[in-house]
C-alpha cells in the first residue's frame, strides 16, 4: 500500500512539471487557447507566462498561468522568463513582440532551438515598415537576428512562411495549424435572412490603419442611397485611428453607419456577425483570419484585397471569394453553400486539436522548410 502511495507521488510530480512553456503578451484569443488546452491535453505539462495585465482580456485563472506585469524589460520579468525558458522542453512563442522575449532569444540560441513561433502576422509585416523607431525598430533588429534559427514557424497560410523565408532567412520547418479556437467553425447552418433582414455590410475588423478604411468608403459611396447597416468593428487598436474613422463614417453614411468601439464578449459577438450578408476586407498584409473564417462558415460573402495572402491562401483552398475591384451590394453568390461545407471541413475545432497535439509532441531535431 505504501509503496503504491509513493508511485501515485512520484506521478504526480512528474505530471506536475510543465515540459511546455507559452510565452504571449494578453491578447482576445489567448484565453479561448487556454481552456482548450485545459480542456483537451493534460494542463499539468503546460505552463503560460503572459507579459501584461488581463485588462479587457479574460484570461483565465488558473495555477498554471501567471502574468507578468513589472515591466517588459524589469529585472523580475527577464528572470522570470530566463528560469522558465531554460527549464522548458520547448517553448510556444506567442507572435514575436515582447522585448524580453526577443531579448533573451538573442543571448540564448539554445532557447530558439527548442521554439515554436506562432506567427501574428505583424510580427512578419513589420520587415515592410520603413520608418520603425525606438522600441520598434530595436525590436525589429532583434526580430531579424533570432527568427533564422527558430526551429518551427507555425501559419496556417504558406504565403505567411514564404515571408518570413524571405525577409527574415528564417530556416525553420514550417507547420500548418490554425493554432487558435477563434479559427475554428462548427458545423454550417443552413444560411437564412427573415423578410425584414437589413442588407448588413461589415467592414475591416479593428482599428488599425492597415484595415484602410477610407478605400473601402470609396467603394460603398455609390450606394450610400441605398438601405442597408454598415458595421465598422473598432474596438481594437487604435483609439485615435477609431475615433477619426467613427467620425468620417458618420458623416459619409449618417445612421447606417454602426461603428462598434466596446470589446464583446466572444459569444455576443458571433451574434453580431451572424446577420453580416457582405464582408469588405482591403488590407494587405495577414489580418482578420478568424473573422474571415467564421464569416465564411456563415455564408457570407467576402471581398479581399487581392495583394494579400488571405486572398491567395483561401483561392488555393477551393473557397470562393472576391477581389475588391469587383465590389457590388450583391450579396447573392452560387458558391455559398461548398464555401461553408469547405471551411467547416479544413477550420474544424478537431483538426486544431490534432495539430495542436502533433506540435505539443513532435521531435525537436526536424528542420528545414516544408
Amino acid at each position: 500500500m505504501n509503496d503504491q502511495c509513493e508511485s501515485e507521488r512520484r506521478q504526480n510530480r512528474f505530471q506536475a512539471v510543465p515540459r511546455i512553456l507559452h510565452v504571449s503578451m494578453p491578447e482576445k484569443f489567448i484565453g479561448p487557447f487556454i481552456e482548450m488546452v485545459a480542456q483537451h491535453f493534460n494542463l499539468h505539462e503546460h505552463r503560460f507566462l503572459i507579459r501584461g495585465r488581463r485588462g479587457n482580456y479574460q484570461i483565465p485563472k488558473l495555477a498554471q498561468v501567471e502574468m507578468l506585469t513589472s515591466g517588459s524589460m524589469h529585472p523580475k520579468t527577464l528572470w522570470a522568463l530566463f528560469q522558465a525558458f531554460r527549464k522548458a522542453e520547448r517553448i510556444i512563442l506567442h507572435g514575436l513582440f515582447c522585448r524580453s522575449t526577443l531579448l533573451l532569444l538573442w543571448l540564448f540560441p539554445v532557447f530558439r532551438r527548442k521554439s515554436f513561433w506562432f506567427t501574428w502576422g505583424g510580427d512578419i509585416y513589420a520587415a515592410t515598415q520603413r520608418d520603425l523607431t525606438g522600441n520598434r525598430r530595436w525590436r525589429q533588429v532583434l526580430r531579424r537576428i533570432v527568427i533564422p534559427d527558430i526551429r518551427f514557424l507555425v501559419c496556417h497560410i504558406r504565403g505567411d512562411a514564404e515571408r518570413c523565408w524571405r525577409w527574415y532567412g528564417a530556416r525553420g520547418t514550417a507547420l500548418r495549424c490554425h493554432k487558435y479556437p477563434s479559427n475554428s467553425v462548427a458545423s454550417p447552418s443552413p444560411f437564412y435572412r427573415a423578410a425584414d433582414h437589413t442588407l448588413t455590410v461589415q467592414i475591416g475588423n479593428s482599428a488599425t490603419a492597415e484595415n484602410a478604411h477610407k478605400r473601402i468608403f470609396s467603394l460603398l459611396m455609390p450606394y450610400r442611397n441605398i438601405p442597408m447597416r454598415i458595421l465598422c468593428p473598432l474596438a481594437y487598436g487604435n483609439r485615435n485611428y477609431a475615433q477619426s474613422v467613427a467620425t468620417r463614417g458618420a458623416q459619409e453614411f449618417g445612421a447606417q453607419f454602426e461603428p462598434q468601439t466596446e470589446f464583446l464578449p466572444r459569444e455576443d459577438y458571433l451574434t453580431h456577425i451572424g446577420n453580416v450578408d457582405i464582408a469588405v476586407f482591403a488590407n494587405q498584409r495577414q489580418q482578420a483570419m478568424g473573422t474571415t473564417i467564421t464569416l465564411l462558415a456563415n455564408g457570407t460573402k467576402i471581398y479581399l484585397n487581392p495583394r494579400s495572402t488571405v486572398y491567395r491562401h483561401l483561392i488555393d483552398l477551393g473557397i470562393t471569394v472576391f477581389r475588391l475591384d469587383e465590389f457590388t451590394l450583391n450579396a447573392d453568390f452560387p458558391q455559398r453553400e461548398t464555401n461553408q461545407q469547405r471551411v467547416a471541413s479544413l477550420y474544424s475545432n478537431g483538426r486544431l486539436v490534432s495539430d495542436l497535439a502533433s506540435i505539443f509532441r513532435m521531435p525537436l531535431h526536424g528542420r528545414g522548410r516544408q
